[in-house]
């Protein structure tokens, strides 16, 4: 992080925007105009071009703000190493990160520095939530359907870190953390294609205590690209989280037991049968009373016999 200008425990601190954008020049005004609009304006907004081959980084430059920085990445380095880019240039107290299709609410960034301003310092991070609107997939119209996400976290009597062992349910783009903990966390993992989000946030919650406000701060569009969707990407970056977490995710036995599941269930249908048998075999040892994971345990091990004796033929 770029140390210089930094304000420190003032009023009115700064607070960077990191914005990482592919392809995205017929979205990416609706997601910049939401952040340059905010109630709150003490902002320097980081545009990180990821190596767009569309007209996206014409778009972000054509944006007359001098709060405003574009940089570009080297190589594709997808969400997490175009994040980590943005990173290294903030200059602000606090950090903010918003997508390059979705559009913060307009008192999002003013909420989240008046509760930090005011919190002990052993608060690290706040966040609120996101109202899920999903879009056709043919031509890009709203559909109207609307979620409100993570609708479970006001009737939960876990903490947030808990419920973070159970899964990611916090968004980057509903986040402000002070920039100080970032140190502390580390960077994105760039080897994650996918649940790089997860990946941080579980190390946020070993640095520090994290805030949930119950509001909803930014509207996310769902899209047919979404990257969420690739299930290739999910299998690898959940195996890499399984190891990485193995010690803090263990501690619920049936959350994890699902996790290797998932791992499990891409490796088969990928027809890499040892693997998946690896993986359901470990769900069932430490959720012997999901039936599911005897299921795929079984279908695992009945279709790596069956190649095998393909082989020997």
């Amino acid at each position: 992080m770029n140390e210089t200008n930094k304000s420190k425990n003032e009023p009115n601190p700064l607070v960077s925007v990191v914005l990482p954008f592919y392809n995205r020049e017929k979205v990416l005004p609706r997601a910049v105009t939401s952040v340059l609009r905010q109630s709150y304006q003490n902002i320097e907004l980081i545009l990180v071009d990821d190596c767009s081959t569309d007209l996206s980084c014409d778009v972000a430059r054509s944006f007359e703000d001098e709060r405003i920085r574009v940089f570009s990445t080297e190589t594709n380095a997808g969400a997490g190493g175009a994040r980590n880019k943005g990173l290294s240039e903030v200059r602000g107290e606090y950090i903010a990160f918003q997508d390059s299709d979705d559009e913060w609410l307009p008192s999002k960034i003013e909420a989240q520095v008046n509760f930090l301003n005011n919190a002990p310092p052993s608060v690290g991070a706040v966040f609120g939530g996101k109202l899920l609107v999903y879009e056709d997939k043919q031509n890009g119209s709203i559909d109207g359907s609307v979620k409100y996400v993570p609708a479970s976290m006001h009737k939960s009597k876990l903490s947030v870190e808990d419920m973070l062992i159970k899964g990611n349910v916090i968004s980057p783009q509903t986040l402000m953390i002070r920039s100080s903990v970032v140190e502390a966390t580390g960077l994105f993992d760039a080897r994650l294609k996918n649940n790089e989000d997860w990946d941080f946030m579980l190390r946020l919650s070993g640095a520090c205590k994290i805030h949930y406000m119950e509001m909803p701060v930014v509207v996310a569009y769902l899209q047919a690209n979404s990257i969420t969707k690739d299930t290739q990407a999910t299998t690898v970056s959940l195996e890499l989280i399984a190891n990485k977490f193995k010690d803090t995710l263990s501690k619920d036995p049936k959350a994890f037991a699902k996790i290797l599941r998932r791992v499990g269930s891409g490796y088969y249908d990928n027809e890499d049968y040892m693997q998946a048998l690896k993986y359901h075999k470990a769900a069932v040892g430490l959720d012997p009373t999901q039936p599911k994971s005897w299921i795929r345990l079984l279908g695992s091990t009945l279709a790596g016999t069956l190649t095998r004796l393909k082989i020997l033929r």
